[in-house]
């Protein structure tokens, strides 16, 4: 396999692993209620690259959770946000990245063109 094929095939898994965090921030995280309205889809990109460098070495939905949290509270201002969907999402982000056959090593970066 060529580099440039084994490049193009990491960024389409890269791509897909984006795709399907953002789907898990969209519909069972959400704590701006904006997953109803295609126009911000986009709207959770911003923690991207926290979320994909917190999910690299494996944590626990426990670890995780608490970084939503602390997005919540500190990135979008919303301290005391429900627990429910935080704790959903991370155990969906555990399972997702236990799943992946292989995960980025890097950090993508919070203004990646994720599209």
């Amino acid at each position: 396999m060529s580099v440039d094929r084994s490049q193009r095939t990491a960024r389409r898994h890269a791509k897909h692993l984006i795709s399907q965090v953002r789907g898990v921030l969209l519909d069972e995280w959400d704590p701006l209620c904006v997953g109803d309205n295609p126009n911000l889809a986009d709207e959770y990109d911003c923690v991207l690259g926290k979320i994909f460098a917190t999910l690299q070495p494996a944590p626990s939905v426990a670890a995780v959770a608490k970084l939503l949290a602390e997005l919540e509270a500190d990135h979008f201002g919303l301290p005391g946000a429900q627990t429910e969907p935080r704790v959903q999402a991370a155990n969906s982000l555990v399972r997702l990245r236990n799943e992946s056959s292989s995960w980025p090593s890097v950090m993508i970066p919070a203004t990646h063109d994720v599209r």
